[in-house]
Parts: structure tokens; C-alpha cells; sequence
């Protein structure tokens, strides 16, 4: 049977081990309207509290993530389901730009467990890495960069995990060659969620932020049949990004956000129809 990833720890030393806490993946604090247009979500839908948000591992392990030594990495396919998703809720705002035909990503990749490869980030501490069975009291070891290391089942949801993700991984220059192709796709993902979306309806900007937004960034409204480039946008930035801004209103405006099996076939139901 698997061992599941609290079994993971730093230390070779049974007697050293951690306790088991909560790492939350996607750690920022601020609004995040083009994320949620593009995940076909409502404003104040990502919940960086929420339990999908998070992983529970030994406090050792959790440090590493946070160090940015190591990261969580969904399959190929899930990545490429993500990527359609998006691909298609882009169409659609220019089609339908209120918003009201994206698809919602829990309708293409349903709350469930899954699969993550573990793999070293950009903060490349090249420690081993080690699993203890308690069922025969014993520990392996995994040495950098911890090809041998077995998947995990876990409850995170991949649009959180992946944003942990990005942020983690090394450059492509960094990067080991065979690694590449995957880190590209998640680095193409990530910067399509940075796109400008169509600030109309539920995803309005208030007129003094609209005006702040329009001093600080300069008019991103015009229309081009090209791919965008991905938008300084305050909706995508932590609030400690804007901490300099000349508009204190925003981040204060920033600041009132609210608070929310492994796959074997991936969950949709048909983009388009």
C-alpha cells in the first residue's frame, strides 16, 4: 500500500520527526478577478483558506515548500485539461464577455483526490529526502532530484496547487532537460491566468479604482485579434504588490476581499457544447 506523503520527512532519524501541519499552497492575500474569470469563477470565489488549498505534511516538509525547495505537480493531463479550460473561457470573453458562458473549472475538474509528483524547486537545496513506515519501522531514502520519489494521492485541487507551483519552479534556463516541456506548459498556464478579462458586470472595477487602475497600468481596452499580453493588474497582484502605489485606495479596496480517488479519467463534460 502507498505511504502517504506525512510519512515524508527530512530527517533520517525516527525520533526527529515532525509534526503534521497544514501548508497552504496558494499563499497570497488580495483580490484575484482575472484568476477567477479565467477559472470561470465569481468574484470572491478563490478562498485561499479553503481546504483545497491545502496540504497537510510534517513541518520540515511544509518549510521546504515554503522555501520554494520543493513543489507539487499535477499530471501532464491535468495540466493540459487546465489549459483547455482556460483556452476556451478566453474565446468566450470575446464572444460573450459578460462572463456568462465560461465554464467553471469544478465542472471540468471535479473536487476529488489527486495525483502530484513531488519535485524540486528553484531554491535547490539538493537534501535527500526520506519515508518512514511505521507498519515495519523502517526509513528510505530518495536522493535529489528525487526521481524515484512515488506519486501521492491528495485532496489539493490543481488550479490552487498549480499557483504554488509556478512560483516554485526554476527557469527554464534552471530547469534539468527533461523537466523542461513540464514546466513550460505550467509557466504558459499561469500567464494566461494574468490576461486582461472584460471588466463589465459582477467583474466592474469601481469608478475610483478604474481611474486609479487606468493612471498606474495606462489603457489596456484596445482590441487586438493578437494573443494579450498579460495585464499589470492589481486583481492579480498580492496587496504587498501595490504597497507603493500612488492609489492607497486600492489596496485598502484590495484588502475587503472575502475570505473560501486518484483521476483516472479526467472529469468533462464537453468544451463548446
Amino acid at each position: 500500500m502507498p505511504l502517504p506523503i506525512t510519512s515524508l520527512t527530512s530527517s533520517s532519524k525516527v525520533e526527529k520527526l515532525k509534526s503534521i501541519e497544514d501548508f497552504r499552497l496558494f499563499d497570497m492575500r488580495g483580490q484575484f478577478l482575472a484568476r477567477e474569470y479565467w477559472w470561470g469563477l465569481e468574484p470572491g470565489d478563490i478562498n485561499i483558506d479553503s481546504p483545497l488549498n491545502k496540504v497537510s505534511v510534517r513541518s520540515d516538509i511544509a518549510h521546504l515548500l515554503s522555501e520554494d525547495a520543493l513543489t507539487l505537480v499535477p499530471s501532464p493531463e491535468i495540466i493540459n485539461t487546465m489549459l483547455e479550460l482556460t483556452l476556451y473561457n478566453y474565446e468566450q470573453s470575446k464572444a460573450v464577455p459578460d462572463g456568462s458562458s465560461r465554464r467553471r473549472c469544478f465542472e471540468v475538474l471535479s473536487v476529488q483526490p489527486y495525483t502530484y509528483k513531488l519535485m524540486p524547486g528553484h531554491q535547490k537545496k539538493k537534501l535527500p529526502l526520506f519515508m518512514f513506515d511505521s507498519s515495519t519501522n523502517t526509513v528510505q531514502r530518495f536522493d535529489h532530484p528525487y526521481t524515484d520519489l512515488p506519486s501521492f494521492t491528495l485532496d489539493c485541487y490543481p488550479f490552487y496547487t498549480v499557483m504554488h507551483t509556478c512560483f516554485a519552479l526554476p527557469h527554464e534556463f534552471q530547469s534539468e532537460p527533461q523537466d523542461i516541456p513540464l514546466h513550460r506548459s505550467i509557466f504558459s498556464l499561469t500567464r494566461r491566468w494574468r490576461y486582461d478579462y472584460p471588466k463589465i458586470g459582477k467583474f466592474s472595477l469601481p469608478p475610483e479604482i478604474a481611474a486609479d487602475m487606468a493612471a498606474l497600468f495606462g489603457n489596456s481596452d484596445s482590441e487586438s485579434e493578437s494573443e494579450p499580453e498579460p495585464e499589470s493588474d492589481s486583481s492579480s497582484l498580492p496587496v504587498k504588490g501595490l504597497a507603493y502605489t500612488p492609489g492607497r485606495k486600492v489596496e485598502s479596496w484590495l484588502q475587503t476581499v472575502q475570505p473560501e480517488t486518484p483521476v483516472g479519467v479526467i472529469c468533462r463534460s464537453g468544451f463548446g457544447k
